[in-house]
């Protein structure tokens, strides 16, 4: 039987490059570790959550102006967000 998903048949060659997994590429390699070692969603939001804030106030409170870096664009979300969800836990 063939199952079909994406339009790509899972016994055909196509089928190892992970799109009919739901992830591409390297990110599937990510969901696959994850789930080995049996890392839940909240916990690596909780590691990625503590990661960007230490690192968010590491880089920042020296020198404030680095806030507008790409690197600190990108922190600032997932900082905030676990902040908030901290205050809403406690």
């Amino acid at each position: 039987m063939k199952i079909k998903k994406y339009g790509i048949d899972r016994s055909s060659p196509e089928a190892d490059r992970c799109l009919w997994r739901g992830y591409p590429g390297k990110l599937q390699g990510l969901v696959d570790r994850m789930k080995k070692y049996r890392i839940g969603g909240r916990m690596m939001f909780i590691l990625l959550g503590v990661a960007s804030t230490v690192w968010f106030l590491i880089r920042v409170i020296p020198k404030p102006s680095r806030a507008a870096y790409p690197c600190m664009r990108v922190a600032a979300p997932m900082m905030s967000s676990f902040v908030l969800w901290l205050l809403a836990v406690t």
